[in-house]
């Protein structure tokens, strides 16, 4: 049952990782909210798991502690005091919209913890590193597909003010952005001498066009 919720957890943060990209790089209140209810979904059974084998244990990375800082900064800026007059103090100059960055920094700092406390094998993070350069190759093919189709339409349906050069997301420097974070991956591991021809022949040829993509945004 623990091995089955471990592996119900990984795939749930795989769906959240293809959801908040397709989802027009989850920037709508819609797709936002799915993201929050993904995370809460996957932190619940992350304490079954935990509550399953009586045994809690949260790691946590040094490069979680400048995000934590971050958080914190959003949650200060949150704050707001009303006057007698009725105006409102606050460090922020628009509250309602700091909060809902704050929001979504926070579960995504959550999701980061799952992520570094599930991923924590070399088999785990293969496996999550194959699945980001493949879904970086599809993405990429598509968007340049999307590009050379561009009919003023996402996903060829719904209508945009979009350029039409960032794949699913309405701004293409976002893609971009994207695309950056994703091609190191197959590029280090066609550099590395500790796998066979073929798969480095195909994490290089994967890297290739998702430069390409980047270079058509």
């Amino acid at each position: 049952m623990s091995n089955l919720l471990s592996k119900t957890i990984v795939a749930g943060l795989l769906v959240a990782v293809v959801f908040t990209t397709l989802a027009l790089g989850t920037v709508e209140a819609w797709s936002v909210a799915i993201f929050h209810l993904i995370v809460l979904l996957v932190l619940m059974l992350w304490g079954g798991k935990a509550i399953l084998e009586r045994r809690l244990e949260i790691r946590i990375p040094p490069v979680a502690l400048p995000l934590g800082g971050l958080l914190l900064v959003s949650l200060s800026q949150s704050l707001a005091l009303i006057g007698r007059s009725g105006e409102t103090r606050s460090l922020s100059m628009d509250v309602e919209a700091t909060r809902g960055a704050a929001a979504m920094i926070f579960f995504m700092f959550v999701a980061f913890l799952l992520a570094a406390n599930l991923f924590d094998t070399y088999e785990r993070l293969h496996m999550f590193a194959n699945f980001l350069i493949i879904f970086g190759l599809g993405l990429a093919v598509f968007a340049l597909i999307q590009h050379f189709t561009w009919d003023g339409k996402m996903f060829w349906v719904r209508p945009t003010v979009s350029a039409g050069t960032g794949g699913p997301f309405v701004n293409r420097n976002h893609f971009a952005g994207y695309m950056e974070m994703l091609i190191p991956i197959p590029v280090a591991l066609a550099l590395s001498r500790s796998a066979r021809l073929e798969a480095r022949l195909f994490w290089g040829f994967a890297a290739v066009i998702m430069s390409i993509g980047e270079a058509a945004s």
